[in-house]
């Protein structure tokens, strides 16, 4: 938003009373910017594979890691009098959850169409450096003018980035990446079950147009964790075209799996989808039921790839594709694809 500086004049009128004239000044304002390629967090060690996954930023348990932002000033008048903010949470963040360090760059102060870089340092009662203890997700937020000290656009002012903890490597090297990283399995048929209201615990390869369907899927994790992510049922008729729109899709989350350990539940269509919790076919004929382990998902909010559904897993999990099909070969141990029959 754009500042503007006015002068009044008191206007006589008509009967004794007076009107308020105001005419601009000067138009103008700062504008502070942040974007999560502009957060740095260090030491960061090398994703595997070509081309390497920017984010999540792989860092290691135990290991201090330091925070540095690029903010510039898209504005036409300085910026003084503030400071930026960064708060490091475990994700999830749960409502009332506080940040596990706090970091500061104060004061603040950036020229008209300017950039600086600058350190953070430990907030107040903070230890001096984050340093991560376990293994899992966390992310970093940088809130830029969190007071409003600053006249300005406050829809550039928030974005972070998500940073995935590894065990701390001894002697590095790309063999071992494969114990180092989470490797989420739903792999086997058996994995991805449909199921009906009235038989829960059977199996069906056919069903009828309008009866509920559940999907219960199964994942395991292997490799390192514990870990955050969730898997992603789609529905599409057989035959459909690459990039349409899937007729149902659902998942099933979760916050924390441990090494070795495995997930199982029913997938249900989140709410902003507005979606039945369940499929219900309307039309006989064949069907691809696909569910995928860490697919993906976007924040619109803080514009990355959230690591519940993009974590960095090992290069190369499966190679022998010979009885699989193209999807499969895309997706590696992550995925398994059933084809359902409804009939009239």
């Amino acid at each position: 938003m754009r500042s503007a500086t006015y002068f009044s004049t008191l206007v006589p009128l008509l009967g004794g009373l007076t009107m308020v004239v105001g005419a601009p000044l000067a138009w103008g304002g700062a504008d502070l910017e942040i974007t999560p390629s502009r957060i740095e967090a260090a030491p960061r060690v090398a994703a595997p594979g070509t081309p390497q996954q920017a984010f999540p930023v792989l860092v290691e348990q135990g290991k201090p890691v330091t925070f540095k932002a690029t903010i510039s000033n898209k504005g036409d008048r300085p910026a003084r009098g503030s400071y930026a903010e960064i708060d490091v949470n475990r994700y999830p963040v749960k409502e009332g959850q506080k940040p596990v360090w706090v970091g500061v760059v104060a004061p603040l102060s950036v020229e008209p169409g300017r950039s600086v870089t600058r350190g953070f340092v430990a907030g107040r009662n903070q230890p001096s450096q984050f340093t991560p203890r376990e293994c899992g997700i966390y992310i970093a937020v940088v809130n830029v003018d969190p007071e409003h000290a600053v006249t300005e656009d406050r829809g550039n002012n928030v974005a972070g980035i998500p940073l995935q903890v590894i065990p701390r490597r001894d002697q590095p090297s790309a063999v071992q990446f494969q114990f180092d990283l989470p490797d989420l399995v739903c792999f086997d048929l058996d994995q991805l079950l449909a199921t009906t209201e009235k038989e829960p615990d059977t199996h069906h390869a056919e069903v009828q147009v309008g009866q509920e369907v559940r999907f219960r899927v199964t994942c395991r994790l292997e490799g390192a964790g514990p870990y955050p992510s969730y898997v992603e049922v789609e529905v599409n008729r057989r035959g459909a075209k690459p990039g349409e729109k899937p007729l149902w899709h659902g998942v099933l989350a979760f916050d924390s799996l441990k090494v070795g350990s495995a997930v199982t539940g029913l997938a249900r269509a989140r709410p902003e989808d507005e979606l039945p919790a369940f499929w219900v076919p309307d039309k006989p004929g064949e069907y691809i039921v696909g569910a995928v382990a860490d697919p993906g998902h976007k924040d619109l909010d803080l514009g990355f790839f959230l690591p519940r559904g993009n974590l960095i897993e090992p290069p190369g999990k499966d190679t022998d594709f010979t009885e699989q099909d193209d999807a499969s070969k895309r997706y590696g141990n992550n995925a398994v694809f059933r084809v359902l029959r409804v009939t009239p």
